[in-house]
């Protein structure tokens, strides 16, 4: 749940389940739209009939649901602003925003404060046009990047910093992805454009392939207006391709013990009716968007996988009097996620409460939270995460009793006051330096990055603040935009969290901004590396810094280090 220093609290129960009034059998309410068929390889695959997708009924979101939060993202930092077509990514404590519009991949804690920019958007080696596929690491403190076009997944460390990143074996187009952190493998699926060898394929992190699954019948001409989707909001790594041109299709889910793709679902359309549509695999339903021949507006249907009933169905979010959310909500990785404009959720909650939708206390606290939404807040996520089988939605527990929904407040205010929830950094890097532990059984051995010593590390070194301590101690900070350069540099750092043997690997071009690279890397203080036995140890290190803000009027450039 979401918590601040002042909130609202909703108790939601049994008599506010929705205007349906079917509590949680609703879809016994629809007529059996699918067959199970199985195929000449013995797989087992779910086959729609489209034209039996008649009826349409209203679906709480809170069946499909075993928590919900609202999280208000911190606006008094001007870095922070988000745009509402921002793609969402969500761990246990913290939530990734990748948005073109607004500047590119954003790092927050999950009670809505703004930690850092990963990376920027451009064409330098660290960066990206956009990213279509993100993970976020908590256990290893890191956060995967996949880049639209690529040959390499960005890595970052939660404060923003730069790590090795990971080699892919083929070129990657609009992928998605899946970690396996604990084998240190990596399955990837891409748009299978003619000349692409596989459609999906695990490696290691070394770029090594283990298992691929050639492109085959998949293949078509190179068209971007297509997408590769994955849900992973299951077990299954699911991959569906959209097609702007409409044609029948498949979700499949990757077999690696088999190396290939086994259908799961399909929609069955009639030749001379056919719709552009994409799919989505939830743990109990399958979601297909059965969109307009623009591709700007869709209705949602849904299929029960037990049953095979389903229709069409018009969500709500019915601890939330019955919104309809962003327009294009997202099912990701176990998260409904529905990225809102303050204005679009403040229209949706007047709306709401001036129907006939909540009842009289939902009313009375959403008018309240209402009230609380300024004009110039930073844009709100609602969060719904997924039941697994055999977990109790929240219509389930509501039937039962009540249970709460917080609403923030004020717009930031876990973010303004410091309140709210205490989000662990996995990495420790808050407050002081901590003081050095004892290292009696620790020795010299500088670990590196690889799969042999990597083994051994608990927390890679992290720098607190980075990106704040070098735009601030960079002496060349108005070096110009146009002529960006930057220096790559090696170090180790060493248990007391100071860099040693620091190099140049990778020059700048220009000796002045070399030196200024390390001397900026010389006079850091790092959170030193921890081994597994929770002790610090000396650990090699690269990072890059960059040359690139634009210059302020009248300056130029060095003007400023002289």
């Amino acid at each position: 749940m979401f918590c601040s220093g002042s909130m609202f609290v909703l108790l939601l129960s049994a008599c506010s389940n929705g205007r349906n009034g079917y509590g949680t059998d609703l879809f016994s309410r629809f007529p059996v739209v699918a067959e199970r068929v199985v195929n000449t390889q013995g797989d087992t695959v779910v086959v729609c009939d489209f034209s039996l997708l008649k009826d349409t009924i209203d679906l709480p979101l809170g069946m499909l649901f075993s928590g919900f939060e609202i999280i208000d993202l911190e606006e008094e930092n001007d870095d922070a602003f988000i745009a509402d077509d921002g793609r969402c990514f969500v761990s246990e404590n913290y939530v990734g925003v990748y948005s073109s519009k607004s500047g590119g991949y954003k790092l927050f804690e999950r009670s809505g404060k703004f930690l850092c920019h990963l990376s920027r958007r451009g064409s330098g080696p660290d960066e990206y046009l956009a990213i279509c596929d993100s993970h976020i690491d908590e256990t290893n403190g890191r956060v995967y990047l996949l880049p639209w076009q690529s040959r390499r997944i960005l890595v970052c460390d939660l404060q923003g910093n730069l790590l090795p990143p990971i080699p892919l074996a083929y070129g990657v187009t609009k992928g998605v992805f899946r970690m396996d952190e604990a084998k240190r493998q990596v399955t990837v699926g891409v748009l299978p454009f003619e000349g692409v060898p596989s459609v999906i394929w695990t490696q290691d992190f070394e770029g090594n392939i283990i298992c691929e699954v050639p492109a085959g019948h998949l293949t078509f001409q190179t068209d971007f207006s297509n997408e590769m989707d994955g849900s992973q909001n299951t077990e299954n790594m699911d991959i569906s391709i959209f097609h702007w041109a409409e044609k029948n299709d498949t979700l499949y889910h990757y077999d690696e013990s088999a190396c290939r793709l086994r259908p799961a679902f399909t929609v069955k359309f009639n030749e001379d009716n056919l719709q552009k549509h994409d799919y989505n695999e939830l743990p109990g339903h399958f979601l297909t968007r059965i969109m307009d021949g623009t591709g700007n507006d869709y209705a949602l249907a849904m299929i029960d996988r037990k049953t095979l009933r389903g229709g069409y169905v018009r969500a709500g979010l019915d601890m939330c009097g019955n919104i309809s959310g962003a327009k294009w909500n997202a099912w990701n990785r176990g998260y409904y996620i529905s990225n809102m404009d303050p204005g679009e959720l403040k229209e949706q909650l007047t709306a709401a409460i001036s129907s006939s939708g909540p009842d009289e206390k939902t009313g009375e606290t959403l008018a309240g939270f209402v009230d609380a939404i300024g004009e110039n807040d930073n844009n709100y996520l609602l969060l719904g995460k997924l039941k697994q089988p055999g977990e109790a939605g929240l219509q389930e527990k509501a039937a039962g009793g009540e249970y709460a929904i917080a609403f923030p407040q004020h717009g930031g205010a876990s973010a303004k006051s410091g309140a709210g929830l205490s989000m662990p950094r996995k990495n420790g890097n808050e407050g002081e330096i901590p003081p050095p532990v004892s290292l009696d059984d620790e020795d010299d051995k500088v670990y590196r990055w690889n799969e042999a010593d990597m083994k051994h590390v608990r927390t890679i070194p992290v720098l607190p603040d980075a990106n704040e301590y070098f735009r601030r101690n960079n002496r060349y900070a108005d070096w110009d935009i146009e002529d960006k350069r930057y220096a790559a540099i090696i170090m180790i750092v060493e248990k007391d969290g100071r860099a040693s043997d620091i190099k140049v690997e990778e020059s700048s071009g220009i000796s002045e901004l070399d030196d200024e690279a390390v001397r900026l890397v010389k006079e850091a203080v790092r959170h030193p590396g921890i081994s597994t036995k929770g002790k610090p140890i000396r650990c090699g290190d690269v990072i890059n810094i960059i040359f690139f803000p634009p210059l302020a009027e009248g300056e130029t450039p060095r003007s400023r280090g002289k």
